[in-house]
């Protein structure tokens, strides 16, 4: 059943909810309906699922029942690191609060925890699973749980961007934690990313309603970020001395102005911005702080993120060397200093940090000002998810994505079953058609991969300032690629196929690039003068199996008879520009 207004309150509910934020140290702060909404649901025992954006919220809707029963809410995280923080910031505010696992390096919180003296218990579905006996007796002979909560639930579903087969377990636990002689726990589900297909799959999985007849809550809130900018920009990855140009508008240099020397600076949008010295010399950290080009504001922090390993390493060695507060956070550095410099970037300590997607899930900073991608992020939701540790405190942030047109996405896990891996090539594409889709606003692009097909423009993305590509007249081009597939017939491409097209149609148009063919190919099959037998190999190809149609070979005969009178008017996007 899926509600859209708050319950019926009851006698003493809101003071309820009163003590319970208070106990939270958010007494100033007034649930949303929302909020409201997923809360009443908890208290008449049902089953929620969800759905909102980064920064809006969702954790309170857990935390909440367990200010108010007194009762520990065990909440299902995917990262040790996101549990730790989480429980560093209760701890902080005056909550008991703790986590289990690997890392939990005090071998008494376990027993603690299992005697109901912590409100929150943060727990891995891998632990979870291993100890479901002892959570059982929590639950049916102390009566001392209140909720079972799923953080991060895309994780559960493998039409996920974040797909955990730990996860799936879930649901065979959370029915074994519920048969006894006190019933069972109501769930709640919490995502910002899920496309419809992925909610489906969670509620599936976890078997939300399945104890209570199919009655269930599902609070689909809005994903829009309207304080975030978004925007992409082609850079050439294969030479790193275009990262200076890339990321120098996004510093301010902020050191003693004697020690800056000539030649030191450059001009962007009349600040000083970093560049190496001239002359050799030792530059100290904090050089160089974060500072917004349009707004000029400075302050706050920045996450890049990278797609390997040694390209973080890179960058972070690239922006110290020149004065920036920035530190490496991958998988393959040691617990401890990934500790470490999550802590510093949350005391703001370290204004910069240089990540793969290790790092980023759940963060809760909310003076993020800058989220850069430096190279194709591994889908469009995840995109949205990592972008979306930008500006978590409601004010002006931006999203840049840095990508070169000239090639595409191809980053998957080497071992994965051929479902996994459609549904991740899948979600190379539609991060791929986001970054060269040049006629659509960039957070509708993103809502609309979302399930969110109403959502208006932002009018602050790169494509509402700039308005769309001006047509150009490709006839002779289009001619050009379709007499070339239909000499083949409808037979299946592979790269040589390609290859030795491209090189061909070279002859004739010389300053077309490969990616422009591969762009123009893309925008003939969306007019319908093309059409593809069966998906390509790779993004790579354009096509796999390309057929002319009875409106492309109308156009090439008009084309053949009168070129000077017929057009194929079309608006190049963005890989077809470089």
């Amino acid at each position: 059943m899926q509600a859209r207004c708050a319950h019926p309150h009851v006698l003493g509910w809101d003071e309820a909810i009163q003590q319970g934020l208070s106990r939270l140290n958010s007494k100033k702060i007034q649930l949303r309906d929302w909020q409201r909404s997923v809360v009443d649901s908890w208290r008449d025992g049902k089953d929620s699922f969800v759905l909102s954006s980064t920064g809006s919220g969702k954790s309170v809707c857990y935390q909440l029942p367990a200010m108010i029963s007194g009762k520990t809410c065990i909440v299902v995280s995917p990262l040790i690191s996101l549990m730790r923080d989480q429980c560093e910031q209760l701890v902080e505010q005056g909550v008991s609060a703790c986590y289990l696992g690997s890392a939990q390096p005090d071998k008494m919180v376990h027993g603690r925890a299992m005697s109901g003296e912590y409100l929150l218990l943060y727990i891995c579905p891998e632990t979870l699973v291993k100890i479901c006996d002892s959570l059982w007796r929590l639950h049916h002979e102390q009566g001392k749980v209140c909720l079972l909560a799923v953080d991060e639930a895309h994780c559960v579903s493998k039409w996920g961007h974040d797909f955990r087969p730990s996860y799936l377990d879930l649901g065979r636990a959370f029915q074994q934690l519920h048969d006894g002689p006190r019933g069972a726990i109501p769930v709640m589900a919490l995502t910002a990313t899920a496309s419809p297909p992925v909610r489906e799959d969670v509620m599936k999985i976890l078997r939300l309603g399945s104890s209570r007849n199919g009655d269930m809550f599902v609070c689909l809130n809005s994903f829009s970020r309207p304080n975030l900018c978004f925007t992409v920009h082609h850079t050439n990855m294969d030479n790193l001395q275009c990262l200076e140009k890339d990321l120098a508008p996004y510093f301010e240099y902020a050191g003693d102005p004697t020690l800056l020397m000539k030649g030191d600076n450059r001009i962007v949008a009349g600040i000083r911005t970093l560049r190496e010295h001239t002359v050799p010399r030792a530059r100290p950290i904090s050089t160089y702080v974060p500072r917004m080009p349009e707004s000029n504001s400075r302050g706050g922090s920045i996450i890049i993120y990278a797609p390997t390993r040694n390209l973080v390493k890179l960058i972070a060695m690239k922006l110290r060397k020149l004065g920036v507060s920035a530190e490496p956070f991958h998988a393959g550095l040691t617990k401890h200093h990934l500790h470490k410099v999550q802590q510093d970037f949350m005391r703001n300590k370290c204004k910069c940090i240089v990540a793969t997607v290790a790092f980023g899930m759940g963060i809760n900073k909310p003076d993020v000002r800058l989220v850069v991608h430096y190279g194709w992020p591994q889908g469009l939701e995840q995109y949205f998810q990592e972008a979306g540790r930008a500006g978590r405190d409601g004010e002006e942030a931006k999203c840049a994505l840095f990508v070169d047109f000239r090639g595409v996405p191809s980053l998957l896990p080497s071992q994965c079953d051929e479902e996994r891996r459609a549904t991740l090539q899948r979600g190379l594409t539609a991060v791929f058609l986001y970054a060269v889709r040049l006629n659509r606003c960039r957070l509708q692009q993103i809502l609309s991969r979302l399930g969110d097909e109403a959502a208006p423009p932002c009018r602050k993305c790169d494509v509402c300032s700039q308005g769309q590509q001006p047509e150009q007249q490709l006839g002779k081009e289009a001619a050009t690629l379709l007499r070339e597939v239909h000499g083949k017939g409808g037979e299946t491409w592979d790269r040589g196929t390609w290859q030795e097209a491209v090189s061909s149609w070279h002859k004739s148009c010389p300053s077309r690039s490969v990616s422009f063919w591969r762009g123009l190919a893309r925008l003939l099959l969306e007019e319908g003068v093309l059409e593809d037998l069966h998906a390509p190999a790779s993004l790579l190809l354009p096509f796999g199996a390309p057929r002319v149609t009875e409106e492309g070979t109308t156009f090439l005969g008009r084309w053949d008879a009168d070129q000077q009178n017929t057009t194929k008017m079309l608006r190049p996007e963005a890989d077809m520009l470089v």
